[in-house]
């Protein structure tokens, strides 16, 4: 049984601004962050860059 599920790509300009960002942010959260809190921070700058909400 085939999966008739469809298929979203969706694909981000990675350049340094959102890098900046997130250390910005980083620095302001004035503590250290998880794996996982930096990551999720990354992927929000990276959708308000595309404008994806």
């Amino acid at each position: 049984m085939q999966n008739n599920l469809s298929k979203v790509e969706t694909n981000y300009k990675i350049d340094a601004t959102q890098l900046e960002r997130l250390v910005e942010w980083l620095r302001k959260s004035n503590r250290p962050q998880s794996l996982k809190s930096l990551t999720r921070r990354y992927i929000e700058l990276l959708k308000e860059s595309a404008g994806v909400k």
